[in-house]
């Protein structure tokens, strides 16, 4: 399946579709058989012939990505409900790392099952996963904030 194909077959338009591109690009997501599917996607397209400096990176990084697209909603409220569904899922989607945290567990869990106040999780997302993940695999964490 051709990179245009798989953003059109999730339904996806505008910054969606860049943020998957993104992360399918730059997430190392554990799985090498993933990893290699993820590569295929960009078979045949320019980037893969811009050489060693850009593919370097390529399913290289652990991606944490958050966008506000959700967050557009008729009310105060139900926007921030959203944002932190989208934390909570972010931390989910990185929820191997949970059992090797020690004194950070409990932060962590309590903020993917969305028990943590919004202020918190915001925190959380910036500060706890990007450095969790770093301090777990020794290496730089990719973030997008769309």
């Amino acid at each position: 399946m051709g990179l245009r194909h798989f953003t059109k077959s999730f339904d996806n338009s505008g910054i969606g579709a860049v943020i998957l591109v993104i992360r399918y690009f730059f997430e190392n997501t554990g799985d090498e058989e993933t990893n290699a599917r993820n590569r295929s996607l960009f078979s045949g397209l320019n980037i893969m012939g811009a050489g060693e400096e850009y593919l370097s990176g390529m399913t290289g990084y652990p991606v944490i990505s958050f966008t506000l697209k959700g967050a557009k909603q008729p009310d105060f409220y139900l926007a921030m409900v959203s944002i932190k569904r989208q934390i909570a899922n972010e931390f989910r989607r990185h929820e191997e790392i949970a059992g090797k945290l020690g004194d950070r567990k409990e932060r962590f869990m309590k903020i993917m099952l969305e028990q943590g106040d919004t202020d918190t999780m915001s925190r959380e997302l910036s500060l706890n996963l990007q450095e969790t993940i770093s301090f777990m695999i020794m290496q730089k964490v990719f973030i997008m904030a769309l």
